[in-house]
């Protein structure tokens, strides 16, 4: 068993007998900037300078925070800059986005700090990984090199991973989740408008779009056979995307690949599923008025249909640091979102997430889950996750949880709730 100083002492030897550079793979509420933050107090000296790189801007506010709460320094929030006072002097600390900094040449500082280090990882951004420094320090709880083995090798090549902790459930150290499984089929009972340009408008049920949609599928494939294709998505873009097909290719790519979007847009915004979490979210709230709710969908205009406020990339870092302020202070207590709340976002007393829709990315599901490890170490945080059985969201299902535990997962289906 291990405490939160154990983990931070261990990763701190680690970057230490490691130059100051690698990345540190280390669980969601476990403390990773307080691990920084004690590597520039224990290791750099006056007039020092580093620059920490963020994907959101809105993450620059949680850093100001925590050298607030760690050190004695002077922040200038305007230039997103940091003094921080140290014997005999200062060393500056710079705030910037990935977004802005890849473009920049000839520049160099003594610590350059990776946050959400998975996120540039990629062949755009990896150029922050080039920029001159004494020290490299990447932060992640979740690699993202499963299958990927181009970003491994960006890893291994600039900031290999040097320290891994995942146990903080295990060990008490963060609070605990408890995660649902919601079993779902899809039936008649949700029907959508159809615009057809042969039959008009007219009403069908989820079931026999999905039924429909799948038909589609598979003639598609079916093409693609005729093609010789044996990797369908693969030679689909290859052919149409690249145009690297001969005519009878590039249209036989065509149809698959349409045929599968529009299947997948068809899943990622089910009616049911959306009620399911609209109900299951105002049961949550009326049980306990000490309850909060964050849903997850994989569109932003599903999950505008679940609830009211939602924090999303397009819109304005004023509006959305607004709601996440309300939500922390409890003014509202049901948040939605797609991805834009999993990036090192700090909720307060958040204490249950539906995750509604979403696709196989197995870092993008435990970044989710992530964000219901901000409670005390003697909670418990629930988790709803929505199985839409017998579909290809059952196969998202599957990938998306590879890895996750779900041996005392809880079982129900979403009739007890529709």
């Amino acid at each position: 068993m291990k405490n939160r100083q154990q983990v931070h002492l261990e990763a701190l030897q680690a970057l230490k007998e490691n130059n100051g550079t690698g990345t540190l793979n280390i669980q969601t509420g476990i403390g990773k900037s307080k691990i920084v933050i004690n590597f520039i107090l224990s290791v750099l000296k006056t007039y020092d300078t580093v620059l920490i790189l963020v994907p959101l801007t809105r993450l620059i506010p949680n850093w100001i925070e925590e050298f607030k709460k760690w050190t004695y320094s002077h922040c200038d929030e305007k230039k997103q800059c940091i003094t921080l006072v140290v014997p005999n002097g200062s060393i500056k600390i710079y705030l910037e986005t990935v977004q802005t900094a890849y473009k920049w040449k000839n520049k160099e500082w003594t610590l350059i700090v990776l946050d959400e280090i998975h996120t540039m990882v990629t062949t755009e951004y990896q150029a922050v990984m080039k920029l001159t420094s004494t020290y490299r320090i990447g932060l992640t709880a979740t690699t993202d090199i499963k299958g990927k083995t181009d970003k491994e090798e960006l890893y291994k090549t600039y900031c290999p991973i040097i320290y891994s902790y995942h146990d903080g459930e295990n060990h008490g150290i963060i609070n605990k989740t408890k995660i649902t499984i919601i079993n779902h089929k899809l039936t008649n009972n949700f029907r959508r408008l159809i615009l057809s340009k042969k039959n008009g408008k007219f009403e069908m049920g989820e079931a026999s779009q999905y039924e429909y949609l799948t038909k589609r599928v598979r003639a598609g494939e079916g093409l693609m056979v005729e093609e010789g294709s044996t990797g369908f998505f693969e030679d689909a873009a290859k052919w149409w995307w690249n145009k690297k097909g001969t005519i009878s290719q590039k249209t036989a790519g065509r149809k698959y690949l349409q045929s599968i979007t529009m299947r997948k847009t068809f899943l990622l915004s089910l009616q049911s599923t959306a009620e399911i979490a609209r109900k299951l979210s105002s049961k949550l709230l009326k049980e306990n008025l000490n309850n909060k709710v964050l849903t997850f969908s994989e569109l932003v205009s599903q999950a505008k249909t679940i609830c009211d406020n939602v924090v999303f990339g397009e819109q304005s870092d004023e509006d959305n640091n607004k709601l996440i302020q309300l939500f922390n202070k409890g003014e509202i207590r049901l948040l939605g979102s797609c991805y834009s709340l999993t990036l090192g976002i700090n909720l307060v007393g958040a204490n249950n997430a539906i995750i509604e829709s979403y696709q196989s990315s197995v870092t993008k599901g435990t970044q989710r889950i992530g964000r219901l490890h901000r409670l005390n170490e003697d909670d418990t945080a629930n988790i709803y996750i929505i199985n839409v059985l017998n579909t290809q969201a059952e196969k998202w299902f599957a990938a998306m949880t590879n890895g996750i535990d779900l041996t005392n997962a809880k079982v129900i289906s979403s009739t007890e709730l529709l």
